[in-house]
C-alpha cells in the first residue's frame, strides 16, 4: 500500500526525470520516536537498506530515473524528530567521470 501511495505522490509533483544519467542520491528518514526504546537513536524503525530500496523503487516507478542501478553514490540517514515524520530525497546528476 505504501509503495503505491509514495509512487503516486511522486508522480503528482510533475518532476522532470533524470533519464539514464549517473546519479548521486541523499535519502534522509525522520521518524517519530517510539514510546519506549532501549536506544536513543532510530535502531528499531528498520534497516536503512530496506527503507532506501522502497523509496528508490517508488522513484523508478514514478519515472524519476530509468533504473536505480544509475545511482553510483548514495547517502542514507535515519533520525528521530519531534516534528513531522517524513522522508527527504535529494537527487543530483554526477558530471565527473568515475
Amino acid at each position: 500500500m505504501y509503495k503505491e501511495e509514495c509512487t503516486e505522490f511522486l508522480k503528482s509533483l510533475g518532476l522532470e526525470g533524470w533519464g539514464d544519467q549517473k546519479l548521486e542520491v541523499w535519502t534522509t528518514f525522520f521518524f517519530n520516536p517510539p514510546k519506549r526504546s532501549k536506544f536513543d537513536y532510530p535502531a528499531s524503525v528498520g534497516d536503512c537498506d530496506n527503507l532506501v530500496k522502497l523509496v528508490w523503487d517508488c522513484c523508478t516507478d514514478a519515472g524519476l530515473w530509468d533504473d536505480d542501478r544509475q545511482i553510483i553514490r548514495s547517502h542514507e540517514e535515519k533520525h528521530f524528530t519531534d516534528g513531522q515524520a517524513r522522508t527527504e530525497i535529494t537527487i543530483e546528476p554526477i558530471q565527473d567521470e568515475l
